[in-house]
């Protein structure tokens, strides 16, 4: 069920170094949303400076009714919205895009994700906790100051396989390595293997690369700066691979594709 309300904030908590966890009460949102969408959150400014709202992936939610959303301040609206207090209220619209698609079918799951990835892959692994379907959760950082400490805020177990880049923290190398470990690995095989992903694009590209060398389906959930949130402005397109469609809207189509339905090759 999609909403256009102003919802209280509960919670603007500093996680590291320019990265928030900001909770937010709307239990329209957090009862009917799926695990892969996204809100679009207004600033609540004076004029018209910032005047879009921005795109948030939803992180998780709880049974008091309120969802999460995790950021890094990156421009003039995001360190705007570091500052809201508690009880402020913020024009949210919501849930928005295309989630992840879970198969009923019993099968082994990866989830994989760099940086500030990891957001709407959270919302994934809490229903997989709750529907006690195994899986397991790779997170690459650059190293282990970029690391985010989810395991201490979720309402829910969960525990990350960690790498850095330069070896500061978890297993030294790229999260792509740890994918190609778990590939070849695989404890059940007959059971079949799906990869979830998100994170920077050279990254997902990377996991394409992989996932087709063993014939793996694969979700990727593709960030990107967005005007409306709907599909009406076109400003948020992908390159697509294949059908009618030369493009695919991120925010309609997505955020969340089969990994084949996008053309790579065409993304520097």
């Amino acid at each position: 069920m999609m909403v256009d309300e102003q919802a209280e904030v509960i919670k603007n908590k500093r996680l590291i170094d320019g990265v928030f966890l900001m909770t937010l009460k709307s239990s329209e949102i957090s009862g009917s949303f799926l695990p892969g969408q996204f809100v679009m959150i207004g600033l609540d400014v004076a004029g018209y400076d910032p005047l879009l709202r921005r795109p948030f992936s939803i992180a998780y939610a709880e049974e008091d009714g309120t969802f999460s959303i995790i950021y890094r301040i990156v421009g003039r609206g995001t360190k705007i919205l570091s500052e809201s207090k508690k009880g402020k209220r913020l024009a949210i619209h919501g849930p928005l895009g295309k989630g992840f698609d879970i198969p009923d079918r019993e099968m082994q799951f990866v989830i994989v994700s760099g940086g500030m990835g990891i957001a709407p892959l959270l919302s994934l692994a809490q229903v997989l906790s709750r529907d006690k379907r195994s899986y397991e959760f790779l997170a690459g950082y650059r190293t282990a100051d970029d690391m985010i400490p989810v395991e201490d805020i979720l309402p829910f177990e969960l525990k990350i396989r960690v790498s850095t880049e330069d070896g500061s923290a978890g297993v030294k190398g790229l999260v792509s390595d740890l994918i190609i470990s778990s590939l070849k690995n695989t404890k059940e095989p007959d059971k079949g293997l799906m990869i979830f992903s998100c994170g920077p694009m050279n990254m997902l590209k990377r996991i394409h690369e992989i996932v087709e060398l063993y014939n793996t389906p694969c979700q990727v959930s593709v960030e990107s700066s967005m005007a409306c949130g709907m599909g009406a402005c076109q400003g948020c397109v992908m390159p697509a691979a294949r059908g009618d469609a030369r493009y695919l809207r991120v925010c309609k189509e997505g955020p969340v594709f089969w990994s084949h339905e996008i053309d790579w090759v065409s993304i520097s």
